[in-house]
């Protein structure tokens, strides 16, 4: 959630009908999105998790990034001094759910593993995800591979024309698309056919 830009926007979008769950495992940005949440009023319906969201139950490292706050990335390999509990999102969530917003640095797809069980009793979710063809190469991750995993779990793949609307994408034009803009990432939005 980092700082909560977008938990605040989606509790003011949902009011009192709906309920936003955030998940930020950086204590300095977990502490802005509480006084964000404060601030805009917005407490009432949402519920913070001082937790990552991965494909597993685990504990890992967390490598921050001082420059972008935006962009601190779970670490499996490395000791960063920084080890934050990581959780299957389908152990938390409530049965129900409408939209899942994920931002992970390249991990989104890792996060849309720990959602089996949550995709399959909604069937009108929404998956708003991000990919970047940076962050998965330097994990060394197939990006088609990503993509299958996505088509496997019956979502379609759309991206968001200019103005903000989502437009049908073929798998094969994903990377094509992805590589014109910059910095080679794009966001997604995955749901089943209507």
């Amino acid at each position: 959630a980092n700082i909560g830009y977008f938990s605040v926007l989606a509790a003011g979008c949902i009011g009192s009908s709906g309920y936003v769950i955030a998940f930020e495992p950086e204590p300095r940005n977990l502490e802005l999105l509480h006084m964000n949440l404060a601030r805009h009023g917005v407490r009432a319906n949402a519920t913070v998790f001082a937790l990552a969201a991965y494909s597993r139950p685990c504990r890992m490292a967390l490598a921050t990034n001082e420059a972008n706050r935006g962009d601190h990335v779970l670490a499996p390999h490395a000791d960063t001094g920084l080890e934050v509990r990581c959780v299957r999102l389908d152990d938390v969530l409530p049965r129900s759910v409408d939209v899942v917003k994920i931002d992970t640095q390249g991990f989104d797809h890792d996060v849309v593993a720990g959602l089996s069980e949550t995709i399959a009793a909604n069937p009108g979710l929404v998956v708003l995800t991000e990919l970047s063809l940076t962050k998965l190469g330097d994990r060394g991750v197939d990006v088609d591979g990503v993509l299958a995993g996505y088509l496997a779990r019956g979502f379609g793949i759309e991206t968001l024309d200019p103005w903000g609307a989502p437009f049908p994408l073929a798998a094969a034009d994903v990377v094509p698309h992805c590589v014109a803009a910059a910095p080679e990432e794009i966001s997604l939005v995955l749901r089943r056919a209507r």
